[in-house]
This record gives structure tokens, sequence and C-alpha cells, in this order.
């Protein structure tokens, strides 16, 4: 089962301690301990920068909607105000990209074909 990062930081957090506790008699792998002090300092302070990144995003993403949600409201205005400048039918609406109402022409009523008669 893979480790997590969680997992790996405090088995690293928990190995350095005893690394530190224990220093006089492993003296051979102090470049090493503090090689791995390094990249631990290092994790962390790339989870702050992560956590930091997600929050901005988040934030990002209000501002975002909140100005869609105002955009929309703006751009409705506009086109009822376009529509009263213009009237509801006018073509002109189409150069602004709404939809101007036209009239439906009926459906031509086509009529039946004949029947033949079988003689």
């Amino acid at each position: 089962m893979p480790k997590t990062h969680a997992d790996s930081m405090k088995g690293w957090k928990h190995r350095l301690q005893a690394l530190s506790d224990n220093s006089e008699e492993v003296i051979h792998l102090q470049t090493k301990r503090e090689k791995l002090q390094g990249i631990y300092d290092g994790t962390l302070g790339a989870l702050r920068e992560q956590s930091t990144a997600k929050a901005l995003k988040q934030e990002a993403s209000r501002n975002l909607e909140a100005l869609i949600a105002e955009g929309n409201k703006v751009d409705t205005f506009l086109c009822v105000g376009l529509r009263e400048h213009y009237g509801n039918r006018s073509e002109k609406l189409a150069e602004f990209d709404i939809q101007p109402l036209r009239t439906k022409h009926p459906a031509k009523v086509l009529p039946p074909p004949p029947i033949e008669t079988v003689k």
C-alpha cells in the first residue's frame, strides 16, 4: 500500500527526532539527517504554498462567479434597452445577436392525394 504524503512526513519527523536524540551514537549519519531535515522543511513550505494557492483559486472562482452574474444582469438590461429602442420585431436586433420576434407563417396545408379506386 503506497504511503501518503502525511505518512511520509510523519515518519520523517519521528526519524529526525530520534536521530537528534541519539546524535552522539549515529554521528556518521549526520549529513543524511541534515539532508532529510532540509527536505522535510522544504516539504512543509511546499504544503503551505499549495494551501495558499488553493485559497487564492477559491477566491478567484468566487470573484469570477460574481463578475459573471453581474455581467449577465447588465447584458439583460442592455438587451431590454435595445428591444425597446429598435422594437421587438426589428431585424436590426440581429446585429446585436438578439433574436427579433418574427411572425410565424402558417404551414401550408396540402390537399390530400386523390384516392384511387381499384377496379
